[in-house]
């Protein structure tokens, strides 16, 4: 934890830090969601998806498993 052990108890790891995430272990697609509006890119291999809120842009996001392609889907009136 950021603030520990100050603000929380925090347990010591000597060896690595589990919350940063090591170039082997990077995911293939990495999602934020609540974004402003739909982006995605790719970034050394893995795409970044940002996901809007469905509530503000009625659309969603698809995501092709096998080739990792997105598309937009539109529920506006």
């Amino acid at each position: 934890a950021p603030t520990g052990p100050d603000s929380l108890p925090c347990y010591p790891f000597m060896d690595s830090d589990p919350f940063v995430i090591e170039n082997d272990d990077l995911p293939h697609v990495y999602f934020a969601g609540e974004c402003d509006n739909f982006e995605t890119k790719v970034v050394e291999g893995v795409r970044l998806i940002c996901v809007p809120s469905f509530e503000k842009s009625q659309e969603v996001v698809k995501l092709n498993l096998v080739t990792r392609e997105v598309e937009v889907l539109s529920f506006a009136l």
